[in-house]
């Protein structure tokens, strides 16, 4: 995912969550160290928080699934609210894969050295 599709997929969050504010998507995600100066402290601590944000994240998808239950599939309005359910979810997953890519690319760098 480019920076450009990050912040979109942030600003998909921030802008339907608001109709679904029950579910609340995690801000904030953890900045990853360059692994090829990076101390062995530093990565452990990128670590935890990498694990955090993936808790909080998974709290999130399951609240959207929760919401996605409770739709009344007899009403007009289900289906676009199941199509923006998905993508809260796939925004969701994608910036999830993306930081877990980077935290991992960064391990392999101080694994390397």
């Amino acid at each position: 995912m480019n920076k450009k599709t990050f912040v979109s997929a942030a600003i998909m969050f921030a802008s339907v969550n608001v109709a679904f504010a029950e579910c609340t998507a995690p801000t904030g995600t953890p900045i990853i160290p360059d692994g090829n100066v990076a101390s062995k402290d530093e990565l452990i601590a990128a670590q935890g928080a990498v694990k955090n944000f993936q808790a909080l994240n998974l709290d999130y998808l399951k609240c959207i699934d929760g919401k996605r239950a409770e739709l009344d599939p007899e009403a007009a309005e289900t289906a676009q609210q199941m199509g923006e359910f998905q993508a809260l979810e796939d925004a969701a997953i994608a910036m999830e894969e993306k930081l877990a890519d980077e935290f991992n690319t960064a391990r392999k760098a101080f694994m390397d050295r």
